[in-house]
């Protein structure tokens, strides 16, 4: 049994440990760079078409929309481009609600009938 205290056996040791830690011939793995802007654009577009995660259920041609006035990753472009696209449908969703309004709550007479928002004479 060799003696492991023996000075060769102490060298060969730690050779074995520097060539485990340090003498990997792939070197360190290397972390994917940041993705540009037209690889995110055509994968958020491609996420869209096909329904994917975290686009889902988005229109494709909205999302196609917002990236056209894009011209970089900065987070406040990208807030004013996609809430242009939102205010559309807030604008839509307000009308709805004032056409349900007139339809409904301030038809002739609802107000007169038992149970409306207030009794008439």
């Amino acid at each position: 049994m060799p003696n492991l205290l023996d000075r060769g056996c102490l060298v060969w040791g730690f050779l074995c440990l520097l060539l485990a830690l340090f003498g990997s011939t792939s070197g360190p793995a290397q972390q994917p760079g940041e993705r540009t802007f037209e690889e995110v654009k055509d994968e958020a577009i491609k996420r869209a078409e096909n329904g994917m995660y975290p686009l889902i259920g988005l229109d494709p041609a909205d999302v196609r929309e917002a990236f056209s006035s894009l011209t970089s990753m900065n987070n406040d472009e990208w807030a004013a481009s996609f809430s242009r696209v939102a205010d559309r449908y807030m604008a839509e969703a307000k009308e709805g609600l004032a056409s349900l309004f007139v339809r409904t709550l301030a038809r002739p007479g609802v107000a007169r009938e038992e149970g409306g928002l207030c009794e008439g004479p």
